[in-house]
């Protein structure tokens, strides 16, 4: 996968897009993927948004399976960030 960067706003914000080097009719759509983070005093919130060009290019997506990469990411996100702050409190 290759991915541009089309907007860092540190800390706070980060748009990318996976590039498109001439799609072939198997290849799944392109997206837009913005993260934003939110100090919410002793924890961070943060959001992803996936835009696509069209409903039916966003549904191809979902049909191939398109979240579950995203899910495994996030679970581990969540693992590390566990790991780090129980690593923190035996220190």
């Amino acid at each position: 996968m290759n991915f541009v960067f089309l907007e860092v706003e540190k800390p706070k914000r980060l748009v990318w897009q996976h590039v498109d080097h001439g799609r072939g009719k198997r290849d799944p759509p392109t997206c837009a993927f913005t993260v934003t983070l939110e100090d919410l005093g002793n924890r961070t919130g943060w959001k992803m948004v996936a835009r696509f060009s069209s409903l039916a290019e966003r549904d191809a997506a979902v049909a191939i399976g398109f979240t579950s990469p995203i899910e495994a990411s996030n679970d581990r996100l969540v693992d590390h960030i566990e790991g780090l702050c129980e690593e923190e409190k035996r220190t």
